[in-house]
Parts: structure tokens; C-alpha cells; sequence
């Protein structure tokens, strides 16, 4: 399920481009792409209604994050003109009125209508015309883009955030820093940067950043990877959103045995007795990025011993401390 999960995005992600994205700014759909596409998610919802003809959600019986991280691409999919390919199949489709009306998948979807009402209200008095010198209309747009408040880190909360980026990742932060974008209708890539909306931190590449200025602050929402939080204090704090963005660049990491994946996902310390792999020279206080043995990342968290301390520790002895893992996004499904 984990395969057919990877192969779920791909396609589904593609069509809801060619539907959704493009018409937005102008570019028509391209129908010969739209229906590969389809092909392609029509053979993976034939996988999901055979699973899902035994069990009522894809894990099995009880809500995982396996149903979970498929909302937000189906919350749009099914406001398309595809969604034949959903309700054609009854299991699939009972299990989509399952997840769909849970708390954490109803949230989002209010939010995207509200964004969208809000998208539709201000394209309306974008343009505002006024009188100009000559007598004629002009296009006023300076009343909107005052509006928007999110903006660049500044010196003390860069300092903040790279410093807490580097305990995971040592050099590569630079790969975080430099990595180009492709995101847009750009032909040439551009770059990720960090921004500061509503005490949150976002990675997000620089188009989207210029799209999200046709939104007011009080709608926006969220905007690429948020990968933590700024408090009160001026302390930056990493949150679960942030792993799709360690995990790749982790320079200390730990692997789990499949017997110990269940404690670390509910919260728990990583113990001598559940490790299965440990890299070299980790040293107390740092930031570790923890892993199942099959390298699926589950989260993350800082060591409490050395690698050579490990060596020698007893079974019940914490090797790493918690901090966040994917259990998260189930057990605070409600904040996230």
C-alpha cells in the first residue's frame, strides 16, 4: 500500500494541475495529458477498491496516516469533472465519505473555501479604477498589496532558524539554501527562501511567494513547507512539517527496529533496546533525524548519548529524545 500510495500523488497531482492550476493563469489544459494521467490513477484506485472491499480504510481497520495523507489531493479532486473515477468504485468512494468527514480533513477543506471566496472578492476589486492626470481610468492596486504582511526573517530569527537547521543538518545546509526551485510557468528555476507568516516559518519557493501576495493576511493560510514556529521569545522551535525537509539532508541518524517504530510514533524516547542502525560520531545534544529500517523517515529528535556511548549502554537506556514524529499528524489532527 505504501507503493501504490507513491504512485496515488503522481498522477493525481498532475491532472489536478491541468484542471485547476493552468486555467488560473491562462495556460489550457492539456486533455492527451489529463487522460495518460487518469490511466494511470484508474489502475491505483482499482488497487485501493480491491484493499478497501476488506478493510475500511487502507491500513485496516482504524484511521491512519495512510488515509490521511491522501485529503488534500482528494479534497480538490472531487470538485473536478473526474470524479466519476471516485464514485465508479463504491469502496473507494465509502471510504472517501469516511475520511473526508473526520475533523482534520473538514478543517482543511473550509479553509480552501474560504481562501478561494476571498481569491474570488479580491480579483473583483483588484483593479480599482480612479481618475488619473489625464482624465482617464487607471488601475489602482497599491490599497491591496498594503494589506499583506508576510515578510522575509529578519537578522535575529535567520540567526534563530539556521541555527536550529544546522544541528540536523551540519553543511548541507547549504543544499536547503540553494536548492532550485521549479515550481511556476518560469523556464528558468528559482530559488526557496524563508518566510515569516503569523509567527509560523515557511520554506517556500519564490513564485509562489509572488502568487501569495494576491491573498490579504487574514486569508492566507499556509504557503510551502512550514517548518516551524518563532515563540514570544524569539526562540524558533521545529515542528513535524519540517521533516520532508531534514530527512534528506540529515547529517546524525538513527534506525529503528520494526518492533520499536510503534513506541517512537506514540511519542516515546528511541532506547538502546529498539535501535537498529546509528551513524558515526553522533555527540550529546545533537540533532538526530530518526528512521524505520525500511529509510522511511518518522520523525526526529536530539541524542541523549554518544555513538560510542551507545555501545556500551543498557537496553532500557534513551540513545535519542523525542521531539516530533509523523504520529503527530493523527494525534493533533485537530491543531495541525
Amino acid at each position: 500500500m505504501e507503493v501504490e500510495a507513491h504512485q496515488f500523488h503522481g498522477p493525481a497531482t498532475a491532472i489536478l494541475h491541468e484542471i485547476i492550476v493552468n486555467p488560473m493563469y491562462g495556460v489550457a489544459s492539456n486533455e492527451q495529458t489529463i487522460e495518460r494521467e487518469m490511466e494511470k490513477l484508474g489502475k491505483v484506485l482499482d488497487v485501493y477498491e480491491e484493499r478497501l472491499s476488506k478493510y475500511k480504510y487502507l491500513a485496516g481497520e482504524r484511521y491512519s496516516l495512510a488515509d490521511l495523507h491522501h485529503s488534500p489531493n482528494l479534497v480538490y479532486f472531487m470538485k473536478t469533472t473526474k470524479v466519476e473515477a471516485i464514485t465508479c468504485r463504491p469502496h473507494v468512494r465509502a471510504w472517501w465519505d469516511a475520511i473526508s468527514s473526520r475533523p482534520a480533513t473538514l478543517k482543511v477543506s473550509a479553509n480552501m473555501n474560504r481562501v478561494r471566496e476571498n481569491i474570488k472578492q479580491w480579483k473583483a476589486h483588484l483593479f480599482r479604477r480612479k481618475p488619473s492626470r489625464t482624465g482617464e481610468e487607471s488601475k489602482d492596486t497599491s490599497f491591496f498589496l498594503e494589506t499583506h504582511e508576510m515578510r522575509p526573517l529578519d537578522e535575529q530569527e535567520t540567526t534563530a532558524v539556521f541555527e536550529k537547521l544546522f544541528k540536523f543538518t551540519g553543511n548541507n545546509l547549504k543544499n536547503i539554501v540553494e536548492q532550485p526551485s521549479h515550481e511556476g510557468s518560469e523556464s528558468t528555476p528559482g530559488r526557496y527562501c524563508f518566510r515569516l507568516h503569523k509567527n509560523k516559518v515557511y520554506y517556500v519557493a519564490d513564485s509562489l511567494v509572488k502568487r501569495a501576495t494576491n491573498i490579504a493576511r487574514p486569508q492566507l493560510v499556509s504557503l510551502g513547507t512550514c517548518i516551524g514556529k518563532i515563540t514570544h521569545g524569539g526562540s524558533f522551535h521545529l515542528t513535524i512539517q519540517s521533516l520532508t525537509v531534514l530527512a534528506p539532508n540529515a547529517k546524525h541518524k538513527v534506525w529503528l527496529k520494526p518492533t520499536s517504530e510503534m513506541s517512537f510514533l506514540y511519542g516515546n524516547h528511541v532506547l538502546k533496546g529498539g535501535l537498529g542502525r546509528i551513524t558515526e560520531n553522533i555527540a550529546p545534544g545533537d540533532g538526530v533525524v530518526v528512521f524505520s529500517m525500511s529509510d522511511v523517515p518518522l520523525g526526529f529528535g536530539v541524542a541523549a548519548k554518544s555513538t560510542q556511548d551507545c555501545r556500551k549502554l543498557d537496553p532500557n537506556g534513551i540513545v535519542v529524545l523525542h521531539q516530533a514524529d509523523i504520529g503527530g499528524y493523527l494525534r493533533m489532527e485537530d491543531e495541525l
